[in-house]
């Protein structure tokens, strides 16, 4: 603890607690456990969050005393004593005249000053109680008519929190003969407030600031419900509930809730703030503020309030409503401990645990990114899948394979010696390898590809992979080929590559085709015959080997190249399934 903070202890400064004082700023007693702050120019006592509240400044300076019996401070109201004296105890505390001289004799009568004495004594008595009398009775007010005319009524005084009332029959009326109600609210606060209706009828309010500016509220799509927020505060407002049409009559709650800025927590940085004073932010009968907080999903949050003026209350909203929080403690105070499900802005709201309950405190949240699951890569047929392996990091791919299927991977790396590994759905390895592998699938599903280095080290890579019949003899061939394709380069396009001539013949439709792009040819004679399904709009869902050409790369590319075809549309048509040969030979 920082030198010139001073924890009480009930043995060691069992003077000071006798003294019964309390903090001036949160009005909150001082007790054994709380953290005291001296200030350096005057002496006076605060708790720590109070002084953190007032922006550790008071008289002009930022100075504390290092010691907590050092001179002693102005005098401090005491818990007993916190409370305003009555009239009768203020005449009663009042200092007796000085001795005045006698004064010069006057030829008749008795002197005047001892009435003069007494008469302002009385008066200021008169004026004291008409105070307080005007507090308690309704005040004259005016509501001002569509016409200009004005009407007197009387105004009842409106305090913080929900005042029930009824439009009736006798109640004051505009020249329209619209009822009203005339409240007068008198706030010391800063605002911003809120004023709120919910009646039996559409009500509309008016609210005139101690400024003279006039708010109204604005039609609601809830007709039942009325709402102003004035953004000043701090003098006497006149509110004036109607209903909306002439003659309605019916039951209303009227409610005045002074609104804080909602202010920003930033993950890390601890925030002072304040519950109670002249600035009363209360709600179900206890003080309360607002922060926000933006989280993503799965962000493990811990809230932090620190006090030792109250009890506090915690309260988490997001975009699904109340969270449940998981209450602790630490050395800087209470803990709210919560993970959120959706991503979005988060409401925070700290609350004392009773309306008697008030003083500084301090909010902190503290978050932790939820844990990213790794990207994913699926691995289509003869399209290289191209990125940078960070040292020590595993690349994770997929691939949706077919039983039967042989299956070849072939990775070239740069400046890394790759390692590769094949699992099936359940997690069992099907085949290894270093740059390169094949393995017959023995099942349908999701298979998944790992990509790692030797010797922990990372760079540029591009992972390939071709399916041949099991049959094939072809596989080292093509995995050379593929070794052989440098990471940092795109494979051939089809216009690149060295091609031989190919024409094809389509039976079992008599719909023409609008866009028949050939597999290429790397120079080979061959004849393979494909089955195929034309949709009505025209493109191919299905292709299928009839007859093997007996070149694994060539069935794979037609294949692949059927799938792009285009025939024309047949609107209303059913799926065709038709045959198409086609005939690789040499240039």
């Amino acid at each position: 603890m920082p030198a010139n903070e001073h924890r009480l202890q009930p043995d060691q400064h069992a003077a000071f607690l006798a003294e019964g004082r309390v903090d001036p700023f949160s009005r909150v007693p001082f007790q054994p456990g709380a953290v005291i702050v001296r200030c350096a120019g005057c002496g006076t006592p605060f708790l720590r969050e109070s002084w953190d509240a007032l922006g550790r400044r008071h008289c002009g300076q930022e100075g504390t005393m290092t010691r907590l019996d050092g001179p002693a401070p102005r005098p401090m109201p005491t818990a007993a004593s916190a409370a305003a004296p009555t009239i009768a105890a203020a005449l009663a505390a009042a200092p007796a005249p000085a001795p005045a001289a006698p004064p010069p004799e006057e030829p008749k009568g008795r002197p005047l000053w001892p009435w003069l004495v007494v008469g302002a004594v009385v008066l200021a008595g008169l004026l004291a109680v008409g105070q307080f009398l005007r507090r308690e009775t309704p005040t004259e007010d005016v509501v001002v008519t569509d016409d200009g005319a004005t009407t007197p009524v009387a105004a009842q005084e409106l305090r913080v929190g929900d005042v029930d009332g009824q439009l009736e029959v006798g109640d004051d009326t505009t020249s329209a003969g619209v009822l009203v109600d005339t409240y007068v609210f008198t706030t010391r606060g800063r605002g911003p407030f809120a004023f709120a209706a919910d009646a039996r009828f559409e009500p509309s309010l008016e609210v005139t600031a101690p400024d003279g500016r006039v708010f109204r509220s604005a039609p609601a799509v809830d007709r039942s419900r009325a709402y102003v927020a004035v953004p000043t505060g701090r003098g006497r407002y006149t509110v004036r509930l109607a209903a909306a049409e002439r003659g309605v009559t019916g039951a209303y709650s009227l409610s005045v809730q002074p609104q804080r800025p909602t202010v920003a927590l930033r993950p890390g940085a601890f925030v002072s703030d304040s519950l109670g004073g002249p600035d009363a932010y209360s709600s179900e009968g206890r003080f309360e503020t607002a922060y926000t907080l933006d989280l993503e999903a799965g962000a493990r949050t811990v809230i932090t309030v620190a006090t030792s003026g109250f009890t506090p209350r915690l309260q988490v909203t997001g975009a699904g409503g109340a969270i449940r929080l998981q209450e602790g403690r630490t050395g800087d105070g209470r803990t709210y401990t919560f993970t959120p499900t959706g991503t979005g802005r988060h409401t925070i709201i700290v609350a004392t645990s009773g309306g008697d309950e008030q003083g500084g405190f301090r909010i902190r949240a503290d978050v932790t990114a939820a844990p990213r699951e790794p990207e994913v890569v699926s691995l289509v047929i003869g399209e290289p899948a191209r990125g940078t392996l960070a040292g020590g990091a595993t690349g994770r791919f997929r691939f949706d394979g077919l039983s039967g299927q042989r299956l070849v991977l072939a990775v070239a790396a740069e400046r890394f010696q790759p390692r590769l590994r094949l699992l099936a759905s359940d997690g069992t390895v099907v085949a290894t390898g270093s740059d390169a592998l094949a393995a017959t699938l023995r099942s349908n599903g999701v298979f998944a590809i790992e990509l790692t280095s030797a010797d922990s080290t990372g760079g540029p890579y591009a992972l390939t992979a071709r399916v041949m019949a099991p049959d094939d003899d072809e596989g080292g061939a093509i995995e050379s080929e593929i070794r052989r394709e440098p990471p940092g380069r795109e494979l051939p396009t089809e216009s690149e590559r060295p091609v031989g001539s190919a024409t094809y013949n389509v039976s079992g439709t008599d719909r023409r085709t609008e866009s028949a792009l050939l597999p290429p040819n790397p120079g080979v004679e061959a004849t393979g015959v494909y089955r195929i399904t034309v949709q009505p709009d025209g493109t191919v869902s299905e292709a299928e080997i009839s007859r093997r050409s007996g070149n694994s790369v060539l069935d794979a590319d037609a294949l692949r190249a059927l799938r792009r075809w285009r025939f024309e549309s047949a609107d209303g048509a059913a799926p065709v399934n038709a045959t198409v040969t086609i005939r690789f030979t040499t240039r």
